[in-house]
């Protein structure tokens, strides 16, 4: 169970680093539908993460993780779930 939960925060925070990298690209003005529109303050990356409680360092992090290619994020996988494994023995 604790390997499982390891994983889990793994792809979690893996999640994370992406939203959070893909924040500076984001434009000014969103939609939800093609015929309602409405504006968007464009913030900064610290002002939208602080406002969603998240501290940048953890974000920065997270974004470090994101950008791990997909065979090595499988192997940081495998080593957290050994560690936790070994750690509950």
């Amino acid at each position: 169970m604790q390997q499982d939960i390891a994983e889990y925060n793994l792809y979690a925070t893996r999640q994370m680093g992406m939203i959070s990298e893909a924040i500076e690209r984001m434009p000014a003005n969103q939609h939800t539908k093609p015929d309602v529109l409405f504006t968007v303050e464009k913030k900064s990356k610290v002002e939208t993460l602080k406002e969603a409680g998240i501290p940048i360092k953890q974000a920065y992090e997270a974004e470090k993780l994101a950008a791990v290619p997909e065979e090595e994020f499988a192997a940081i996988i495998e080593e957290k779930r050994e560690a936790e494994a070994i750690q509950n023995l």
